[in-house]
C-alpha cells in the first residue's frame, strides 16, 4: 500500500503542567475560641464544632462553624447546656449533642438545627455519663463508654422516635470521647483508658447479630484520640498514652477492616489530644484539643488522603490507521489531566480535533495517522492538594509506512501529515515538507510551503482556540510571513491542511507567546 507524506514542523504545544505528590496535611483558618474536649460534626459540607472547655473550670456551650470552601469560620447559636467531653452525632441533617460535664455529670441531649439555627431538647440519655463516645449506624445513634466508673454502657438512640434502647456492653468499660466511629457496617470503638490504666483494645459491634466482637488492637495504647472513617479505612489520630492528658501525640493510624490490619499513616502537624476529627469529601479535619505542651488548642488542620493503585490501561494500544485509541484511568471519581509529548515534554491536551475527554478517565483519540505512532500518553490524577501521575501508555498504529518500507521514504511518525493517495498527488513527486517558523514565537511566522507545486488546490488554515480565523490561503507560492499583531493575543493557534475536496487532512499547533 503507497502512502503519500507531506512533513509540518509545526511544534504541536497544549500548555505544560507538571506533576508533584502534595503535601498531605495542611492547615486552615484556626478555630476562633481555643477548646479542649469538643465534638464536630459535619452538615451539607460545614463544619460545627461544640461545646468543650476554654480553660480550666470553663466549660462553654460554644457553637462555631468552618466552612472549606471559604476557609471562614461563623459563630452560631450556643448549646443550651454548656459541657465538656460530650458526644456529637448527625442524624439527617440534625445534630445531636449528647451527655458530658459542667459542674455534674450529664445525660442532657440536645438537638441543633443548622438551618434554623436553633436547640431543641430531647429525651435524656438512660446512663449519665461524660467522656463517652458517640456515633452512627442505619439512623441510629450508639452512645458507648464512659465515666465515672469506666462504664461498659451501650445505648442506643432513635432520634425519630426520640427513644433509647439498652444494647449489649463492650468487653472492656473504658473512657474515651470520640474514640468510636462507624465502617463498613460495624460500630467499632477503640482505645480508651480505665482503671488499668491506657488501652489499645479495638472492639467492633454487628447490629444484624447484636454482638460485639474483639479485633486487631491499636499498635499503641492510646485515648483521648479520634477514631473517624474515610474512604472505608478507620483513621485514629492523636491522643496521649499517659493517664493524664500530656504528653500528646500526632501519630496517625489507618485500620483496614477487610483485613484487620494497622498501618502508620502521616503524622499529624500538631501533636494533640481531646480534640475533635470529622471526614469531608476525601479528607479529614481535625480540629482544637491539648497540644504538645498541654495548653488549649484552636489548631484546624485537614488531612488529604492520596488514592492508590491509580490505572493506566492500555499500556500500548494497537490501532489501525484511522481508527480510535481510548484509554481509560482508574479510579473514576477523581479529577483528570491528560497530557501528551510532542517533542518538547509533556504538555496538557485540550478537546480539540482528534482529542476528546481530556478531563474525564476516559480519553478518546480518533482519526489515527501514522503520525501518531509512538505517542505518549500519561494522565495527572488530582484529589484536592494531592496530585499523582500515571505510568506512560503508548499508542502503536498498525501501517506499511512503518511496519514494511515499500515506495515511501522513511521520515519521522510525531511530525508526519499523510496525503491518502486518492488525492492526486502525482508519483514519484509524492511527498512535501511544510515548515512554520519560529515556534513558539512573539511576533511573526514564517511559512514555508517546499514544493508548493505539488499542492495545487490544497489550503492553509490558522485558528484561534475559540474557532476564530486568523489566516487563510491557496497554497500557490513558496512562502508567506505574517505579522501577528492583529492576533487575539498570547496562546494556542491551530495550522489545518485542507485538501481540494475540503477535508482536512491534519492539525498542528503553534504558541504565540
Amino acid at each position: 500500500m503507497k502512502k503519500r507524506s507531506l512533513f509540518l514542523s509545526a511544534v504541536a504545544a497544549f500548555g505544560f503542567t507538571s506533576a508533584t505528590i502534595a503535601q498531605q496535611w495542611s492547615t486552615k483558618a484556626p478555630m476562633p475560641t481555643s477548646r479542649v474536649g469538643i465534638g464536630a460534626a459535619v452538615v451539607n459540607n460545614i463544619i460545627y464544632v461544640i461545646g468543650g472547655g476554654t480553660g480550666i473550670n470553663n466549660v462553654v456551650g460554644t457553637v462555631e462553624a468552618y466552612d472549606p470552601a471559604t476557609n471562614t469560620w461563623t459563630t452560631k447559636a450556643p448549646m443550651p447546656t454548656p459541657r465538656v467531653d460530650l458526644g456529637i452525632a448527625t442524624v439527617n441533617g440534625k445534630i445531636y449533642a449528647i451527655g458530658g460535664f459542667n459542674t455534674n455529670v450529664l445525660n442532657t441531649v440536645e438537638e441543633y438545627n443548622p438551618v434554623t439555627d436553633t436547640w431543641t431538647t430531647k429525651a435524656n440519655m438512660p446512663t449519665t455519663r461524660s467522656q463517652l463516645s458517640v456515633t452512627v449506624l442505619n439512623g441510629r445513634i450508639y452512645a458507648i463508654g464512659g465515666w465515672p466508673n469506666n462504664i461498659t454502657n451501650v445505648e442506643e438512640y432513635n432520634p425519630t422516635t426520640d427513644t433509647w434502647v439498652v444494647k449489649p456492653p463492650i468487653a472492656q468499660g473504658r473512657v474515651n470521647t470520640n474514640g468510636s466511629t462507624t465502617c463498613n457496617g460495624e460500630v467499632y470503638f477503640m482505645g480508651g483508658k480505665n482503671n488499668l490504666g491506657v488501652q489499645n483494645t479495638n472492639e467492633a459491634f454487628n447490629n444484624t447479630t447484636n454482638t460485639w466482637t474483639p479485633k486487631s488492637n491499636l499498635p499503641d495504647v492510646r485515648w483521648s484520640g479520634s477514631a473517624i472513617t474515610l474512604n472505608n479505612k478507620i483513621h485514629y489520630l492523636g491522643g496521649t498514652n499517659s493517664t493524664t492528658y500530656t504528653p500528646n501525640a500526632s501519630t496517625h493510624y489507618i485500620y483496614d477492616p477487610s483485613t484487620d490490619t494497622w498501618t502508620s499513616g502521616l503524622s499529624m502537624l500538631g501533636n494533640r489530644s481531646s480534640h475533635a476529627a470529622v471526614a469531608l469529601g476525601n479528607e479529614i479535619y481535625v480540629i482544637g484539643g491539648y497540644n504538645s505542651l498541654g495548653n488549649f488548642s484552636n489548631l484546624n488542620e485537614v488531612y488529604n488522603s492520596c488514592p492508590n493503585n491509580l490505572g493506566l490501561s492500555p499500556s500500548t494500544n494497537n490501532v489501525n490507521t484511522g481508527g480510535t485509541a481510548n484509554f481509560t484511568a482508574t479510579p473514576t471519581n477523581l479529577n483528570y489531566t491528560w497530557q501528551s509529548d510532542f517533542g518538547q515534554g509533556f504538555q496538557t491536551l485540550i478537546n480539540y480535533g482528534n482529542y476528546s475527554g481530556v478531563t474525564t478517565n476516559i480519553l478518546t483519540i480518533s482519526n489515527l495517522q501514522v503520525s501518531n505512532h509512538n505517542q505518549p500518553l500519561r494522565v495527572i490524577f488530582n484529589t484536592g492538594s494531592c496530585i499523582d501521575t500515571s505510568i506512560i501508555a503508548y499508542i502503536n498504529i498498525s501501517d506499511t509506512c512503518i511496519n514494511t518500507v515499500l515506495d515511501t521514504t522513511y521520515i519521522s511518525v510525531t511530525d508526519t501529515l499523510i496525503i491518502n493517495t486518492t488525492l492526486g498527488l502525482n508519483p514519484p513527486n509524492n511527498s512535501n515538507t511544510i515548515s512554520v517558523f519560529p515556534n513558539p514565537t512573539n511576533d511573526h511566522i514564517t511559512i514555508d510551503y517546499g514544493n508548493y507545486t505539488l499542492m495545487n488546490g490544497y489550503q492553509l488554515l490558522i485558528e484561534n482556540s475559540v474557532g476564530q480565523q486568523m489566516f487563510q490561503t491557496t497554497i500557490t507560492q513558496q512562502s508567506d510571513y505574517l505579522s501577528l499583531a492583529s492576533w487575539t493575543g498570547n496562546g494556542l493557534y491551530f495550522v489545518q491542511i485542507i485538501d481540494p475536496n475540503g477535508n482536512t487532512i491534519d492539525i498542528r499547533k503553534i504558541i504565540l507567546q
